[in-house]
């Protein structure tokens, strides 16, 4: 910032000193302040679009600029032979100049979007080699080293340094929950870096600093590194989706494995608690369905043979009812 404005008192000196001999005094000052704040917001605009563009749309522009000066130079012969008083005519030249730069700039910019994405719908990665990006939920959650300790989930691993950040901010809570669930974050990437050779994990420094919010991150991260983004929050998802983000879901994985179970078949399970109505018992599936046994609490505490009656899905998950098999 202070280059730009270190730029912007240069720039308001030197069209003082072109114009101190044409304008009075005040005129000229007035005109050195307006040249002045122009360059000013000139540079501040441009340090802003190149904190968001990438590194070949900048290159776009630069070459675009760069035509530009080029044509400006050529057409100074004819500007110089116009009927143009000679007072005003170092601002009209000026006013082309910078007509040409813009002209060349938004070109540059425009024919360099164009060819990245056509370069990225001809050359992008299939799903398979794009980096993985996680987020904190699925980080936590852990079951995603188990994933990858077992083969099914290879290549790069992206983990940015704002997420570390958010773990080692919630590992340093005061609540001894929240304090458990960010070590064990921190504990589960210091596992998947030195303990699972089928993966890279790699730790960016990718920053979005006009962005606060770090779902949006990760969501903007995505798009830029054209990967995929593992997560457990559903809203995560749902934005994701609209932003046209490739999203993988550790829960949807589980759901898709879980052991299927079907009416009338007969399974054993370990009956640990009362349920709501009376004489039944409740037990649980190896991935967590709820199984409700009629006329069972006098056997809570063993491990007994049931038959499936039938099965209800719902926002939470899925029950499966069930009664004794020998009553059925």
């Amino acid at each position: 910032m202070k280059l730009f404005i270190a730029l912007s008192i240069t720039f308001a000196l030197v069209a003082f000193a072109l114009s101190k001999d044409d304008f009075s005094p005040s005129v000229s000052a007035l005109m050195a302040v307006g040249c002045g704040a122009f360059a000013f917001v000139v540079l501040t605009g441009f340090r802003m679009l190149f904190r968001k563009i990438s590194l070949r749309c900048a290159l776009g522009i630069a070459v675009g600029v760069l035509t530009a000066t080029f044509i400006y130079l050529a057409l100074l012969t004819i500007l110089n032979n116009l009927p143009i008083n000679e007072n005003f005519l170092p601002y009209v030249k000026a006013g082309i100049f910078l007509l040409l730069v813009c002209l060349g700039a938004i070109i540059g910019f425009d024919k360099t979007s164009l060819a990245t994405a056509a370069s990225d719908s001809f050359f992008s990665k299939p799903e398979a080699l794009a980096p993985k990006i996680l987020d904190t939920s699925v980080i936590i959650d852990g079951r995603i080293a188990d994933i990858a300790e077992t083969g099914f989930l290879q290549g790069e691993i992206i983990i940015p340094k704002f997420i570390i950040q958010e773990l080692q901010y919630i590992a340093d809570s005061s609540d001894s929950a929240r304090k458990t669930r960010g070590r064990r974050g921190l504990d589960i990437i210091n596992k998947m870096q030195n303990d699972i050779p089928l993966i890279s994990v790699s730790i960016t420094d990718h920053d979005f600093e006009h962005i606060k919010d770090a779902d949006i991150k990760l969501i903007e991260l995505s798009k830029k590194l054209n990967g995929i983004l593992i997560t457990n929050d559903y809203n995560l998802k749902k934005i994701a989706d609209l932003e046209k983000v490739t999203v993988l879901n550790i829960n949807k994985l589980n759901h898709a494995l879980r052991p299927v179970v079907e009416q009338g078949q007969t399974i054993k399970i370990s009956l640990v608690k009362p349920g709501k109505e009376q004489h039944q018992a409740v037990g649980y599936l190896d991935d967590g369905t709820t199984v409700v046994t009629d006329n069972a609490s006098r056997h809570i505490g063993k491990d007994v043979d049931v038959s499936i009656r039938s099965m209800v899905q719902t926002q939470t998950g899925r029950i499966v009812f069930a009664k004794l098999k020998k009553e059925s």
